[in-house]
C-alpha cells in the first residue's frame, strides 16, 4: 500500500499529465481525420472530373445534336450510339453509377438528354435544387472546362458530381455530360477512417493513462523521499541520505537539485545537532554541578549559622563592654545574611527543579490571595513611611495555581518595593484581566534602575549596583520569575532610570 501523500502527489501528477496527453492526441487525430476525409474527397472529386471528361470525348457532338432532332428514326439511331457509348465507358472503368447528358432549359432547370440509366427519358425537366450544382453545370457548359461539386442533397439521395462539356468542332458546348457518385461509396471510405481515428484515440487513451502514471511515478517517488526524509527530520534523525533516481542522474531538473540540496542541509544539519548535543551535555553537567553546589553550600553553612545566632543571646547573659559588643553585633548581622543568602539559594534550586501539580478541584480567587499577601506588606510599607494603595478591576479571577507559589511570585516584587523605595514615597498594585489573563502590576516611586537591565534583574546573582548592595540574596525575582513560567506565566520590568521608580508586571493563566 503506498503512502497516502504519494498517492496525493502521483495522482496530481499522472491525470493532469494523461489528460493534457490525451488532448493533444485528440487534436491530432481530429486534425488528421479531417485531412483524410478532405483528401478523399478530392480524390473522389478528381476522379469523378476524369470519369466525366473521358466519357465526354467519347460522345460526338453531331450524335448528341442527332439524338435530340425531331427525326424519330436519326433520333432513335443516334442515342442508341450514345447509349451503347456510355455503357461500354461505365463497364471499362468499372463504374457503378450512370451517366447524363444534360441540355440548359431556364432558370434553375435543366432537361436530360441522352443517359445510360434505363428508366429515364430524354426531355425529361430536371430542377437544381442546390446552387453550387448549377454553378457548377453552368461553368462547364459556358466556360468549355470540366467543374465538380461538393457533397450535396437532392430528391433522389446525397450525392458528389461531376460535369464535362460535349464539345463541337468549333469548340463549342452543345451540353454537358454529369458522371454521380453516391454517398454510399464516399461513405464507406469516410467510416474506415473514422474506424481508424477511434482507434488511435482508444491507443491515445491508453498511452495517455500509461504516460501519465509513468511519469507521475518518475516525478512523485523521489518527491515523495524527500517528504519521508523531512519527517525523519522532525523526530531529530538527520541520518537519511535520498538516493537521485537514475534517470534524473543523466536528465537532471529541479527535482534532481532538490535531493541534492536537501542531502547537503540533512547533513549539516546531522553534524550541527551533534555539537548541540555534545553542548547541551555540557551545560547540563554545568548546570547539576552548579545546583550541587549550592545545595552543598546551603547545608554546610545552616549549621556553622545556627551556632553563629546562638552568640545572640551573650549580651543577654552578661555585660560587654561597648566595643566588644559592636564587634559581636556586627557577627550576628553577618550570619543573619549568609543564612538568608542560604535559605533563598534553597529556594530558587527548589524553584527550578519545582513541577506544577495537577489541577486542584476548585480554583482560588487570585484577588483573595492578594489580600492576604498585602497584609504583612501594608505594616512594612506603613513603618517604612511609604503609602500603599491596591485597585482591583475584578474582585473574581480564578486561578489554578497554589496560594504558597502565587506568594512566592508576588513576594519579592513587593519586597523590592518597599525597600528600594523613599520615605513619603508610594506602592500601587493594580490587578487587572487583559485577554484571558490576570495581570498584577506593581508600581513604586523608589530609586529605579537602568533600562538596559530590565532583563538582567531577573538572573540569578545579579546585582545592579554590586558596591551599594547591602541586604537581600540576588535570586529572589530568579526565584519568582521560574515559577511564573512553570505556570505559563511572564513576569518584565521596566523603569525610568535612577528615581525614576520601577515599574514590575505578572502575568498568570486565568483558570479555565
Amino acid at each position: 500500500m503506498l503512502p497516502a501523500f504519494f498517492r496525493k502527489l502521483w495522482f496530481k501528477i499522472a491525470v493532469p499529465t494523461a489528460i493534457l496527453t490525451f488532448i493533444c492526441i485528440e487534436i491530432t487525430v481530429s486534425f488528421l481525420l479531417n485531412r483524410s476525409l478532405e483528401q478523399t474527397r478530392i480524390e473522389v472529386q478528381k476522379t469523378l472530373s476524369v470519369v466525366a471528361s473521358t466519357a465526354a470525348l467519347s460522345i460526338s457532338a453531331d450524335d448528341h445534336l442527332a439524338a435530340l432532332s425531331a427525326d424519330t428514326s436519326v433520333s432513335r439511331m443516334a442515342f442508341k450510339r450514345i447509349h451503347s457509348q456510355m455503357n461500354r465507358i461505365r463497364e471499362r472503368i468499372g463504374f457503378k453509377e450512370h451517366l447524363y447528358t444534360l441540355l440548359p432549359n431556364s432558370g434553375d432547370t435543366t432537361r436530360f438528354g441522352v443517359m445510360s440509366h434505363p428508366t429515364s427519358f430524354s426531355g425529361d425537366i430536371h430542377v437544381f435544387r442546390d446552387t453550387s450544382v448549377r454553378s457548377a453545370f453552368e461553368q462547364a457548359f459556358h466556360q468549355n472546362k470540366t467543374t465538380y461539386t461538393n457533397i450535396y442533397n437532392d430528391d433522389n439521395g446525397t450525392w458528389i458530381s461531376a460535369f464535362a462539356p460535349i464539345l463541337d468542332t468549333k469548340g463549342e458546348a452543345v451540353a454537358v455530360l454529369e458522371a454521380d457518385l453516391t454517398y454510399k461509396e464516399y461513405f464507406a471510405t469516410e467510416q474506415k477512417l473514422k474506424l481508424e481515428a477511434n482507434i488511435a484515440r482508444v491507443a491515445g487513451a491508453f498511452v495517455s493513462g500509461l504516460l501519465g502514471m509513468i511519469l507521475g511515478l518518475l516525478i512523485a517517488k523521489p518527491i515523495a523521499a524527500v517528504s519521508n526524509a523531512v519527517s525523519t527530520i522532525a523526530d531529530n534523525n538527520f541520518q537519511g541520505n535520498i538516493k537521485i533516481p537514475f534517470m534524473l542522474k543523466y536528465l537532471p531538473d529541479e527535482t534532481t537539485s532538490l535531493i541534492k540540496n536537501f542531502n547537503q542541509m540533512a547533513t549539516q544539519l546531522g553534524t550541527t545537532l551533534s555539537a548541540l548535543r555534545q553542548a547541551n551535555i555540557r551545560l547540563e553537567s554545568l548546570d547539576n554541578a552548579k545546583s550541587v553546589f549550592l545545595k552543598f553550600v546551603a547545608h554546610e553553612l545552616r549549621t556553622p549559622l545556627n551556632g553563629l545566632n546562638s552568640l545572640s543571646f551573650i549580651p543577654k547573659l552578661q555585660e560587654l563592654e561597648p566595643d566588644s559588643a559592636e564587634i559581636l553585633e556586627g557577627g550576628i548581622q553577618s550570619a543573619e545574611r549568609l543564612k538568608l543568602f542560604a535559605f533563598s539559594a534553597e529556594q530558587y534550586i527548589q524553584a527550578l527543579n519545582h513541577k506544577p501539580s495537577e489541577k486542584p478541584e476548585e480554583n482560588a480567587n487570585f484577588c483573595e490571595m492578594m489580600q492576604y499577601v498585602l497584609e504583612d506588606f501594608r505594616i512594612k510599607a506603613d513603618d517604612a513611611g511609604i503609602h500603599c494603595t491596591y485597585k482591583e478591576t475584578h474582585n473574581l479571577l480564578p486561578i489554578s495555581i497554589p496560594y504558597d507559589v502565587v506568594e512566592k511570585i508576588v513576594s519579592p516584587l513587593l519586597d523590592n518595593a518597599i525597600k528600594f523605595n523613599t520615605y513619603n514615597g508610594s506602592l500601587t498594585i493594580e490587578v487587572q484581566l487583559i485577554n484571558s489573563m490576570i495581570c498584577c502590576m506593581v508600581e513604586d516611586t523608589g530609586i529605579g534602575f537602568p533600562s538596559l537591565y530590565s532583563e538582567q534583574i531577573f538572573e540569578p546573582f545579579f546585582v545592579v549596583d554590586i558596591q551599594g548592595h547591602s541586604r537581600g540574596s540576588g535570586v529572589s525575582l530568579a526565584t519568582a520569575k521560574v515559577l511564573a513560567e512553570h505556570y505559563n506565566g511572564t513576569i518584565r520590568a521596566n523603569s525610568f532610570g535612577e528615581k525614576g521608580g520601577s515599574l514590575f508586571i505578572v502575568t498568570l493563566p486565568l483558570a479555565d
